[in-house]
């Protein structure tokens, strides 16, 4: 089980909805954590470095601290080698559109996954954008204000369109 790690436990919510249970929630934000780990491991070490840690997910840190500012490397599309559980992960990473709602800079970082713009259904397209709310220190996942917490609905370009229509800075970032 994860806990207090706010960051992967919002993506996850934001990816599952509200009807899922907190076991399912908590090992989906486990292994999206090990996958943005791997991801950022392999990104600072070379490929043929004789650091055995780089895709050792026993070796990595239950207890480190994310930051959204690693979400792109693991946004990428992978090949899923079928070696590695966290590739299929990152392949849902990849399907993505991540927006940070920042507090403090009152701005929104937008991570775009390398195949969330090629999704033809629209549908796939609400589902897969993910809204987050920043304070110092901490994520909340950002959902409507029902009984249930319900997952907001509606693409990225409808938020953009939001966001241009209020004046609100965003900026993007695809990887």
């Amino acid at each position: 089980t994860l806990i207090n790690q706010c960051f992967y436990l919002c993506l996850a919510r934001g990816i599952l909805g509200h009807e899922e249970t907190w076991p399912t929630i908590s090992g989906l934000a486990l292994r999206l954590k090990r996958a943005i780990e791997v991801a950022v491991l392999a990104q600072r070490a070379p490929a043929n470095s004789a650091d055995d840690s780089v895709g050792n997910i026993s070796g990595l840190c239950d207890d480190a601290m994310a930051f959204a500012d690693f979400l792109p490397l693991a946004m990428k599309h992978i090949r899923d080698s079928g070696n590695d559980a966290c590739h299929g992960d990152a392949n849902v990473l990849a399907e993505l559109a991540v927006c940070v709602l920042d507090s403090t800079a009152g701005h929104v970082e937008v991570y775009l996954g390398s195949k969330y713009k090629d999704l033809e259904d629209p549908d796939t397209r609400e589902r897969n954008l993910i809204l987050l709310w920043y304070t110092p220190g901490h994520y909340q996942c950002l959902v409507n204000d029902d009984e249930v917490g319900s997952k907001v609905v509606m693409t990225y370009d409808r938020f953009k369109e939001i966001l241009m229509e209020h004046g609100v800075v965003y900026i993007e970032t695809v990887e």
